[in-house]
């Protein structure tokens, strides 16, 4: 058997990642915030988007660190019941069967960022930081006249506006597919004959 000369590695590695990081990319998966500006103690969803193939198994994490010691849930949908809880669960956190994960009565304590790491055809792995911000108005602004009989009063409400701001904090696959690894190999093995 002849010896692989050294850039013929070299080059059959470098090939390998390069197409190991342009099939995953193309793999991302997305968190939408649902509704985009909840208020206080309304239903939210953090929503999976663009999961490819069957979900076989999901994780969702307080903070941008998926470790045990922030797990809040994990979900397998074959078994039953799916959820099972982790070490920062909490009453109002749900798994949804796509990835997703409800919150219910959403309230400032539960701000911060969530991690997703779904098992699907490939491992994948989302964040997105949630932040309740509180902005009172003047008690003039978002006011429709309201037409009222002479005994009545019309009066203005002050108005206080409560809502979420999004923001994506990384989308990343995980791993090197399988494709890309046995693309990878061809190539090396063809450039090891040349």
């Amino acid at each position: 058997m002849a010896s692989i000369p050294g850039n013929c590695l070299l080059r059959g590695v470098v090939i390998t990642a390069l197409l190991s990081f342009l099939m995953d990319s193309t793999r991302a998966i997305t968190i939408e915030v649902i509704p985009k500006h909840p208020t206080p103690n309304s239903n939210v969803i953090l929503s999976v988007k663009d999961v490819a193939g069957e979900i076989r198994s999901f994780s969702w994490y307080n903070g941008s660190n998926p470790s045990a010691s922030n797990q809040i849930l994990n979900y397998i949908p074959s078994l039953t019941p799916p959820q099972t809880k982790g070490h920062m669960y909490f009453t109002e956190a749900e798994g949804l069967a796509n990835g997703s994960l409800l919150i219910k009565d959403f309230v400032k304590k539960f701000e911060g960022v969530y991690t997703v790491q779904i098992q699907a055809e490939s491992p994948l792995q989302a964040s997105v930081t949630v932040t309740m911000s509180e902005n009172p108005t003047t008690p003039n602004q978002n006011f429709t006249s309201i037409t009222k009989s002479p005994t009545e009063h019309a009066t203005t409400p002050s108005q206080h506006i409560t809502s979420l701001s999004i923001t994506q904090t990384g989308i990343a696959p995980l791993g090197v597919s399988s494709l890309s690894l046995l693309m990878g190999a061809l190539l090396f093995y063809t450039l090891t004959i040349l």
